[in-house]
């Protein structure tokens, strides 16, 4: 069954979505007329900058650079604090950046192509100085069939996966089913590795104009690829409506920084609705472009909020919007067990050529971590009596 226009959850309840603290400091490092002064006023009689949260600390060297370009007087209230944390940034992108870069260069020695994602790409050539945007984990994407090799890689190099996990089970079940794993080095310092690039995505195949459309990037002292403008949008507005082990708001940022990037024609916007095609993610592609043109009037032309508005979604797209945009747990473990078919199906040939009954044991044989289909009913078993248990 396809429904059409916009998912029905209101705004403030998308996981994405900044609260409206976090969106006044947004509009004071996003604006570029007198308001954002005036939001940056209005968020300091509401926020005490010592309380404030995480996602908001990694927007303070962005609000300083925009108050610095809006004429405040180097010594206003909190300016020097916000210099300060703008530096800290600089030197902790610095150190992230080498380490990203050792990871390339080694990938690279190994016959293992990379394209940097996120903050690791966008830090250094996106935003108008260093330093503005804080780079955490070095997110790269490397084709699913060297996934494995760049997992030993990892590990013999000292790699060790967050949340632990064992190699054999990353293999035989993460990879299919997931888009990717964090390791950690001996220093702590992360890796998102990803063999798909969405969440969402069941297919890395469908991740071939991904890699055809890639730029060149320079990280640290290493020459590698990164996404092209319309891409990296659809990344950002993708990633930054799903829920998270905590909240990531700076893909506002990220997404006026690409369209700023981009020039006064914006993005390749055929490339983006191919995109938005390509992987059906019309509904998150819809409520991020809505929510960037209505909350901080960036640039989306009408005729592209309306294409990706009117696209027609299946049941199950609906159910996997709210299972990833909600902090519903529930929704999200309903999708895993029922809906989520619907996207394997639509989106990878070898699971559309299965019987749906088998398509469907085959996805709870991945979703429970069983090793055969015979085994399931033994699974199934020892669930229920755990949940009769919980009672």
């Amino acid at each position: 069954m396809k429904r059409h226009g916009r998912p029905s959850s209101p705004a403030p309840a998308l996981a994405g979505f900044p609260p409206p603290t976090h969106a006044l400091l947004l509009r004071a490092c996003l604006a570029e007329d007198a308001g954002a002064v005036e939001a940056w006023q209005a968020w300091r009689r509401v926020q005490d900058l010592d309380r404030i949260d995480p996602a908001a600390q990694r927007l303070i060297p962005l609000l300083q650079h925009n108050l610095a370009r809006r004429g405040v007087p180097a010594d206003g209230p909190d300016l020097g604090r916000y210099r300060g944390m703008h530096r800290k940034t600089w030197y902790e992108n610095t150190a992230a950046s080498a380490h990203a870069a050792r990871v390339i260069a080694g990938f690279a020695a190994a016959g293992i192509p990379t394209l940097v994602l996120k903050g690791t790409a966008l830090a250094v050539g996106h935003y108008p100085a260093g330093g503005l945007r804080p780079v955490g984990d070095a997110d790269l994407l490397v084709p699913a069939e060297h996934a494995p090799a760049a997992l030993r890689l990892l590990r013999d190099r000292g790699g060790r996966a967050h949340p632990p996990r064992a190699e054999a089970d990353l293999l035989a079940f993460d990879l299919p089913k997931r888009h990717g794993w964090e390791l950690r080095s001996p220093e702590g310092r992360g890796v998102d590795l990803h063999w798909r690039l969405l969440a969402v995505s069941a297919d890395a195949g469908r991740d071939a104009a991904f890699w055809a459309d890639a730029r060149p990037v320079r990280i640290h002292d290493v020459d590698t690829l990164t996404l092209s403008d319309p891409h990296h949008l659809l990344h950002v507005c993708v990633h930054g409506l799903c829920l998270g082990r905590e909240p990531a708001y700076h893909w506002v940022a990220d997404a006026v920084m690409i369209l700023r990037h981009a020039g006064p024609a914006g993005p390749d916007w055929e490339a983006f609705l191919r995109a938005v095609h390509t992987h059906g993610v019309g509904l998150f592609a819809a409520a991020a472009l809505r929510h960037l043109a209505e909350a901080y009037a960036a640039p989306i032309p009408p005729a592209v909020l309306a294409a990706v508005e009117s696209a027609p979604a299946e049941a199950w797209q609906h159910a996997e919007f709210a299972a990833f945009t909600s902090f519903d747990p529930v929704r999200r473990r309903r999708y895993y067990c029922g809906y989520r078919l619907g996207r394997l199906r639509a989106g990878s040939a070898a699971w559309a050529a299965l019987p749906r009954p088998v398509a469907y044991l085959e996805m709870l044989r991945l979703q429970w971590e069983v090793a055969s289909l015979s085994a399931l009913p033994l699974a199934a078993a020892r669930k229920l009596a755990r949940r009769l248990r919980r009672r």
